[in-house]
């Protein structure tokens, strides 16, 4: 296949008012006398940040490209993933098989920004925006089922000079993360009379600051967002809760019976359903001005004590942001240390072993019991560190 051929060959347009190159992250190079050569020049960015671009994952190597005769090499950089790769979007580089051509061509994985949607909980946007999360899993606990519908692509087709393209259930090929996600929801950020916009119609009650037709709920979807408009259940569950429209499972009115929500999703497969996050849903809109709230996500760890007080020390990191985690973890210059100025921060709890049970080979904790930690620790800023002791005794 042929970088340069078939979805993924071009990437640009990821949003209203965005860069208008169809290849912002692709460097051409001419008269390169070999494939060695060009992977040297894909090589050469290896330590770029991605402000920069990021490295390079992609390289090709041929004659007569891109419609003039000679020697060329294209190495397409990190910054590709975020890009509108069409139905390849959120994906990673492992997934995106939609090229086309006879060429051959090099690549490297690349996490896609969709990657572990299953296990993404929305962050503060959430809490915030007071949705909830749909229940419902397919056997385990990391298997999401129900699927919200497809709809209008942006930003590939915009709403236009019609607000009914855009009313009722909407998908975005280049918002893959499900924080993003839940933002779009909440804030129809995309849409009129908020600028640059593709159309359609975000406006608000003056007395209440309400989205007239606020959006009731999201997920990700095959490694892209969907969002469903209040309309939508209007139009097909009229009377019902948002929250009884979701968990209709008979195809039978109400509801759409050509699009039942609870009966569709990733199905069994884990690999399959990295790309699928769970429903999250909520009752009403979001005023127009929200206070920010804390949303939890917990990294497990189990083990075993004797009865009586044990000393605990730890210390905290926060990754701010995936972008630049390949230089992390390359351990380069000073510049790409956590944020420690950021204003998230996390808290160590010693639960009983009740509060975590076994699913798929996985420890997962058991929210349903809302039990309260032995002990706790104050909320640790990235580099702290802290010394506890905790009293285990029965």
């Amino acid at each position: 296949a042929n970088l340069g051929c078939g979805w993924g060959s071009t990437y640009g347009n990821v949003g209203p008012g965005e860069e208008a190159s169809g290849t912002p992250a692709t460097h051409i190079f001419q008269n390169v006398p070999s494939v060695t050569e060009c992977c040297k020049l894909a090589m050469s960015f290896e330590l770029a940040t991605w402000d920069e671009g990021g490295a390079g994952i992609f390289f090709q190597y041929g004659y007569n490209l891109y419609g003039q005769s000679g020697q060329y090499c294209r190495v397409d950089r990190e910054r590709l993933i975020y890009g509108n790769l069409d139905s390849s979007s959120g994906r990673s580089i492992r997934y995106q098989t939609t090229r086309c051509g006879s060429g051959d061509f090099y690549y490297r994985h690349a996490a896609g920004v969709a990657d572990a949607a299953n296990l993404h909980s929305g962050g503060r946007c959430v809490a915030t925006g007071k949705f909830k999360r749909l229940h419902l899993v397919s056997g385990e606990a990391i298997l999401p089922r129900g699927e919200l519908p497809y709809g209008q692509e942006l930003p590939n087709h915009v709403c236009g000079t019609s607000t009914e393209n855009c009313e009722m259930n909407l998908m975005f090929n280049t918002v893959n993360d499900a924080e993003d996600c839940c933002q779009m929801c909440t804030n129809l950020t995309w849409f009129a009379p908020n600028e640059p916009n593709v159309g359609g119609d975000a406006s608000r009650d003056p007395e209440t600051g309400l989205h007239r037709n606020p959006c009731v709920a999201w997920q990700i979807v095959e490694g892209r967002c969907r969002i469903v408009r209040k309309k939508y259940f209007d139009q097909w569950n009229p009377g019902q809760t948002i929250q009884t429209a979701l968990l209709d499972e008979d195809y039978q009115a109400p509801g759409n019976t050509n699009w039942v929500i609870a009966t569709r999703g990733c199905g069994t497969n884990p690999e399959w359903c990295n790309y699928y996050s769970f429903i999250h849903y909520r009752e009403l809109g979001t005023p127009a001005n929200t206070t920010s709230e804390n949303s939890t996500y917990r990294q497990l760890s189990t083990g075993s004590t004797s009865s009586g007080w044990v000393n605990l020390s730890f210390s905290a990191t926060a990754n701010p942001s995936r972008r630049n985690g390949r230089l992390r973890l390359l351990n380069q210059s000073s510049e790409q240390q956590f944020d420690e100025d950021g204003p998230d921060c996390g808290t160590i709890e010693l639960f009983d072993s009740t509060a975590v049970y076994e699913v798929g080979g996985m420890t997962v904790f058991n929210e349903s019991k809302s039990l309260a930690p032995r002990c706790k620790s104050h909320c640790l800023s990235a580099g702290e560190n802290t010394y506890f002791a905790c009293n285990v005794s029965s």
